[in-house]
């Protein structure tokens, strides 16, 4: 089993690694930016454990000429320590709870969190269908 989730993790680093790399033809349209905010709608700062329910959120790229919202269906994030993914959390929405972690969390640990879906709307509000390629941003715990 350990064996299994150690492939996991190296095959999902290697896919962030060349996702980052080469993002399709280096068009910043196709790199949204995922952040992740508290309960209370604060941004959390890069390194911080989520505390409770926290919520992804999708923005575009300042880059990007077109103007975009997107829609979190579901995604999903990978406990990580060293080199092995410790849990594997699945959720559809923007949101997840972090209770069960915050308590088995070590410094040093990371989230590696992979969007599945993502829904694409206009200014307008319209649908435009749904992001063509997946988000993935890794989360280094130091606090």
């Amino acid at each position: 089993m350990k064996q299994v989730l150690l492939v996991l993790a190296l095959v999902f680093s290697a896919y962030i690694s060349f996702a980052q790399q080469a993002p399709a033809a280096d068009d910043p349209c196709h790199q949204p930016i995922l952040e992740l905010y508290d309960d209370n709608r604060r941004k959390l700062p890069e390194g911080a454990m989520p505390r409770g329910k926290a919520t992804l959120i999708v923005r575009n790229n300042p880059a990007c000429d077109k103007p975009q919202i997107f829609s979190v269906k579901s995604a999903r994030y990978y406990h990580v320590r060293g080199a092995i993914p410790l849990n594997t959390v699945t959720f559809s929405g923007p949101t997840t709870d972090f209770t069960g972690l915050a308590k088995v969390y070590k410094p040093g640990d990371r989230l590696l969190f992979e969007v599945l879906e993502i829904i694409c709307y206009n200014k307008k509000g319209e649908e435009t269908g749904k992001f063509p390629g997946g988000v993935v941003k890794s989360w280094p715990l130091n606090r």
